[in-house]
């Protein structure tokens, strides 16, 4: 769908506002964002019915925080709360947005205050703003540092999106559950929470969304020292980001490689990556990134000496992370400072604050940098000569960190010993009655495998027999041909022998078609063949389907046309797209008379996506439209060069169809058309 400066080529604002939020949050495209941009302001501003307009106002938010414009994404936001102003379930959807964007900012303490009231809205009432609302507190939680009430809204947000059935949704919880383990040095549920919404994001082709998972995966495998696997997905995660079209999202990949080497020790590659980044960030204007390039360039700086300059950085970053109260960064920051002051022989200023950078990162619950910060700070007490305080503090901070470690295991069994505790005579008899219905469930299950098994090696002895008879008469055929070859050779001129082996060509080509057949019964078996459910582009499929059929018509005198002009996307597996789309083109050539047009067109509908193919024939009579897709159909019509037949092509097709949730219908109109329907891309 191209943008225009008018919202009138659009049949509702709803279809208007599905195409916006695709253009400028969901799957923006550099060329278009400049006339889609213009479009929603002018919507935000023009549609009558304030609830689209506070809409607009979201998507246009929502566009200019992806891409670092907090300012703007504020103005929006704020708009769309004058607007939403006496519809409560607007004002709620509104206020989700608006904490989203202050957290996104850094502004974690604001957006607590708007999303908070939120937390009395009941999921009956509207499940899916409750799942995401539920996810955004999780997210401010954790940026302040309350991390039991972050654990819980995680756990809480999980099974609601679960409930919503919200794949996108939960991918988002995935991913930042991840990161919440990350930043607690739970590697190991860190790696699965990332590695699960990666392949979320990649079944729904999200490239944004796969940047951000490959990007954090790398940065573990870089942590294991595993430098060929961290840069392998640091590819996947580059090459995501730039189709994404992302700036928000390119940088993010971009910081996070200069991390990834500062990971591996790699302390050249390191400072190149950082540049790079800083410059990336500065162009674009991110400043949310200010901070953190500027603290890690400052460390940079203190590992090279170079402290006079690493000064004013860290300043920098520690005032910013205390103005936007993220814990983790004013924990890391004041670390670094303690590592300047150290370098600079400042022990007294050192151990203040390294003592504050040990609290603020033992409240986050931050293993690795509250160990690095204990040892730096037993270095600064041994400067002082204070070895024994050293001690005392590790030792304490070595008891907590034990305590802590054995409270969550001891949360971790209590979760488990629900499946081992005994139960009460009234509760196993609710459990056998269960594992009865389970097993009931699973015998019919098990039954109807089997009816599908023996229905399957039915379709293969009858389709043999029928194969052994077709394949026989040709063989003989051949066997006569070669013979008379071979008996007359010295007699026969060119022209009989062009003439036999032009017979042998059609004899061949026959029982070729024949074995395909056969061949493609096997493969259709859903058991035999898994199926790959992507979005599909029905165009360039079309495109690529008339190539292969070209020569076919033209041998007919009919010409080969596609009707579509606009995008069609499909839900679909594109191999069994294709092999449905030949078999209909085939049809169609076989069944149409000579010079005759055969037109293929591609769209959706309020129904589904769909490719119909028509031709210009006679149609297929009423009487023999009930043997339509069935096996081995003979049907009055004929094919109208003399073309063999076998009867099951309609049944292939069919079954290809359904194997990916697909129908095939059929209509007359002004000669057959045959519609493949699919679920929307």
């Amino acid at each position: 769908m191209s943008v225009s400066a008018s919202t009138g080529d659009f049949d509702n604002y709803t279809k208007l506002l599905e195409h916006l939020r695709n253009v400028l949050v969901v799957r923006p495209k550099s060329g278009e964002l400049n006339g889609a941009r213009k479009q929603a302001e002018q919507a935000a501003l023009s549609a009558p019915r304030i609830e689209d307009r506070a809409r607009f106002c979201h998507i246009l938010a929502q566009h200019f925080v992806n891409h670092g414009e907090i300012n703007p994404a504020l103005h929006w936001i704020n708009e769309a709360v004058r607007l939403s102003s006496g519809h409560p379930r607007m004002e709620a959807l509104t206020a989700y947005y608006h904490a989203s964007i202050l957290h996104r900012a850094g502004r974690s303490s604001e957006a607590l205050e708007i999303i908070e009231p939120l937390s009395n809205l009941s999921p009956e009432e509207d499940l899916s703003l409750a799942s995401r609302i539920t996810t955004v507190r999780a997210g401010i939680f954790d940026s302040l540092g309350r991390i039991e009430d972050a654990e819980n809204s995680f756990q809480e947000a999980l099974a609601l999106r679960e409930k919503v059935g919200d794949s996108s949704g939960l991918a988002v919880v995935y991913y930042n559950y991840a990161e919440f383990c990350k930043r607690r040095d739970r590697i190991d549920s860190a790696l699965e929470y990332f590695l699960k919404a990666y392949n979320i994001d990649v079944t729904l082709d999200n490239p944004a969304g796969i940047a951000q998972s490959a990007c954090q995966i790398g940065l573990i495998c870089a942590r294991q020292n595993d430098r060929e696997e961290a840069e392998r997905w640091f590819g996947v995660a580059a090459s995501s980001a730039d189709e994404s079209e992302t700036p928000i999202i390119i940088a993010f990949v971009k910081v996070n490689r200069a991390t990834l080497y500062d990971f591996l020790n790699d302390h050249v590659m390191f400072q190149k990556q950082l540049a790079m980044a800083f410059d990336y960030v500065r162009n674009n204007k991110f400043e949310s990134y200010f901070p953190n390039i500027q603290g890690e360039i400052g460390s940079v700086f203190i590992t090279d000496g170079r402290y006079a300059e690493a000064e004013p950085l860290l300043e920098y970053a520690l005032k910013a992370a205390q103005q936007e109260d993220k814990q983790y960064h004013i924990g890391y920051n004041l670390f670094q400072f303690g590592r300047l002051r150290n370098g600079q022989g400042r022990y007294e200023e050192a151990r203040e604050v390294l003592e504050k950078a040990v609290s603020v990162l033992k409240t986050v619950n931050n293993h690795k940098y509250t160990g690095k910060a204990l040892r730096e700070l037993a270095l600064t007490y041994a400067e002082l000569g204070e070895t024994s305080l050293a001690f005392r503090q590790l030792s304490k901070w070595m008891d907590e960190f034990l305590a802590e470690y054995e409270e969550e295991t001891k949360r971790r069994w209590s979760g488990a010993k629900l499946h081992v505790e005994p139960r009460s005579p009234s509760e196993l008899s609710e459990v056998y009655r269960q594992k009865n219905a389970e097993l009931s469930d699973a015998l019919a299950k098990l039954e109807q495998a089997n009816k599908e098994l023996r229905d399957l090696a039915t379709d293969k002895d009858e389709f043999m027999a029928i194969a052994a008879h077709d394949l026989r008469n040709p063989l003989s055929d051949m066997r006569s041909m070669l013979q008379t070859v071979i008996s007359h050779y010295d007699v026969l001129v060119k022209g009989d022998i062009l003439d036999i082996c032009r017979d042998l060509l059609t004899v061949t080509t026959r029982m070729s078609a024949t074995i395909h057949a056969f061949l493609e019964i096997s493969r259709t078996d859903k058991r035999s063949v898994g199926i790959t459910i992507g979005r599909v582009d029905l165009v360039h499929i079309i495109h690529l389907a008339l190539e292969r059929h070209h020569t076919r018509a033209e041998e007919k005198g009919m010409t080969l046309t596609i009707a579509s002009t606009g995008q069609a996307w499909a839900s679909a597996d594109a191999s069994v797209v294709s092999a449905v789309l030949d078999n209909l083109i085939s049809n169609a050539i076989k069944y149409s008379p000579h010079d005759t047009q055969i037109t293929v067109f591609a769209g959706t509908d309020d129904r589904s996506a769909f490719i119909t193919v028509c031709d210009e024939g006679p149609g297929i009579p009423e009487a023999d439209r009930d043997k339509l897709f069935t096996k081995y159909s003979r049907m009055s019509i004929r094919p109208t060069g003399g073309e063999d037949s076998l009867g099951i092509g309609l049944y292939l097709a069919k079954r290809m169809a359904e194997r990916m949730n697909a129908q095939i219908e059929y209509k007359y109109q002004n000669g057959s058309c045959f519609t493949l329907r699919m679920n929307i891309g």
